[in-house]
């Protein structure tokens, strides 16, 4: 007498065979009876059910799935790219790091989804990626930026990547833009390199040249074509260590963003502003003075400490030849020019430093302003310093340019010497 057997089902077939998602060679090994049994029986009371109504919902793409590997391998690589893009978002991975994810991703799926549409899931093209799996392939640890010194023979080699950050770093520049200490290393030939090309690798080191705080952009206003052609007079307040109020006086030429004159004092005062004024017509103007010269525009705010009886007296004396300009009164300019320079004066140098009194505040202006006249060069002057402007260079002459060195006529050659590769040598 031969005893029967009875199958035991796992729930998954009798689930998968309610939603029609069972291969049809696994249906014809199960009795008619068990198949009409796994179709109308009630699954209501199984944990869990809930998540097989949206299978349910979504059968159609499920069999497709299953029975086409293709479509299979595309939905496997979606998800992966998907995890891909979270783990790049959510994590502090390095660019090179974020390089090498998305290039492993991409030669992974690139033959289930294609190569066009997985890199339009990372919004890069298709020469950035091959690109990218070329550097990541011959990644050079004897770079700075890891691609293969031989191969990019146009970057810096990692000596020139210390001599700016020593530069960047050095106490003589502290308070100086990035632009400045590219154009002075140009000049002095400490490094002769673009200004893109400084901007790019101090990014890449972590060096920031920003002053403490970001700074409202003036509109642009008068802009003089000579020396002397347009003076700014103003003053700014500064509070030392002590909490005194001092008053710095200064006195600019518009055309070469020259400091003329300045004064220190602890009073706001008509004596102390006659006083800046008349040492720079003095130093400047009045040597070189005729008949045909024409008159200096000095350009002031409404400050008491320019428009009172002692300046206007000085002002129109025969034989000085100086006309007062009151901003936003009789021009419709301000006197911004002044202004940029007083916040280079108290964001570039003051305030990185620790002035206790009065003193102390005189001693530190007669180092800066010096430095900012004769040494530091001047973005806006495309690297010539505001005293080689006064003194006739200018900006808009090539010529001029070149006599200080501000244009590259060398070849690349000389820094691609010193760049060896180990690996590329072996």
């Amino acid at each position: 007498m031969s005893i029967s057997t009875r199958h035991r089902y796992h729930t998954g077939i009798k689930l998968a065979y309610k939603m029609n998602l069972l291969p049809p060679d696994t249906v014809s090994k199960i009795p008619k009876s068990t198949l009409h049994r796994f179709r109308y029986s009630d699954y209501s009371d199984l944990f869990g059910i809930e998540l097989a109504g949206k299978l349910e919902s979504n059968e159609l793409i499920i069999k497709e799935l299953l029975l086409c590997k293709s479509a299979l391998a595309a939905a496997k690589g979606i998800i992966r790219i998907k995890n891909t893009i979270i783990k790049i978002r959510e994590s502090a991975l390095s660019g090179i790091q974020q390089m090498k994810e998305i290039v492993s991703v991409i030669n992974d799926i690139r033959d289930s989804i294609g190569l066009d549409s997985a890199c339009e899931h990372f919004s890069i093209s298709r020469s950035t990626f091959h690109s990218w799996n070329f550097q990541v392939k011959h990644y050079c640890f004897d770079s700075f930026i890891g691609k293969c010194l031989r191969r990019w023979p146009n970057q810096l080699s990692l000596s020139s990547i210390e001599k700016i950050k020593a530069l960047c770093e050095d106490d003589m520049f502290r308070g100086w833009p990035l632009v400045s200490i590219a154009h002075y290393a140009r000049r002095t030939g400490l490094l002769n390199i673009s200004i893109h090309t400084w901007y790019k690798y101090a990014k890449l080191i972590g060096i920031s040249k920003s002053p403490p705080r970001c700074l409202k952009k003036q509109r642009t206003g008068i802009r003089a074509v000579m020396p002397h052609q347009y003076w700014h007079a103003d003053v700014t307040v500064f509070r030392t260590l002590d909490n005194t109020k001092a008053y710095i006086y200064l006195v600019v030429d518009n055309f070469s963003r020259a400091i003329l004159s300045w004064r220190a004092s602890l009073k706001l005062s008509a004596e102390t502003r006659l006083d800046s004024i008349k040492e720079a017509y003095e130093q400047y103007i009045s040597s070189d003075i005729n008949d045909s010269s024409p008159d200096v525009q000095l350009i002031v705010d409404g400050g008491s400490e320019n428009n009172n009886s002692v300046v206007d007296e000085y002002v129109n004396s025969p034989g000085i030849s100086i006309k007062k300009i009151i901003a936003q009164q009789d021009i419709i300019f301000s006197n911004s020019m002044v202004e940029a320079v007083n916040k280079i004066v108290k964001y570039r140098s003051l305030f990185l430093e620790s002035i206790p009194d009065i003193h102390a505040l005189q001693k530190h202006l007669e180092k800066f302003i010096p430095a900012y006249n004769d040494v530091r060069p001047h973005c806006s002057l495309k690297g010539l310093t505001p005293s080689e402007v006064l003194a006739g260079l200018r900006p808009d002459n090539i010529e001029h340019l070149k006599s200080v060195n501000l244009r590259t006529d060398k070849a690349y050659n000389s820094i691609k010497q010193e760049i060896k590769c180990t690996v590329c040598i072996k």
